[in-house]
């Protein structure tokens, strides 16, 4: 598969490297959330807040792939999976 990138305002670059999510984001479903705004009625308030649920949902992927990077380097460094308190 050939990565695909998307451009974040607030993680900068999101790589997708595995079919299977690059496959689950061409979806129509998920492409609908690009016309969900996060915020809903807030965003008449609070007028900053212009992101989609697509982007939203885009930024947690990205973090949940850096967390999961971390605890597979954790796993092959130590052999364990380190206590967090």
């Amino acid at each position: 598969m050939i990565e695909k990138v998307f451009r974040d305002p607030v993680h900068n670059y999101i790589h997708v490297d595995h079919q299977v999510i690059y496959d689950l984001i061409n979806t129509k479903e998920f492409q609908r959330l690009r016309r969900i705004k996060q915020l809903g009625t807030s965003g008449y308030t609070f007028h900053g807040g212009e992101h989609s649920r697509f982007s939203h949902c885009l930024g947690a992927y990205e973090i949940s792939r850096r967390i999961t990077k971390i605890f597979n380097e954790n796993i092959q460094k130590f052999g364990i999976v380190m206590k967090v308190s």
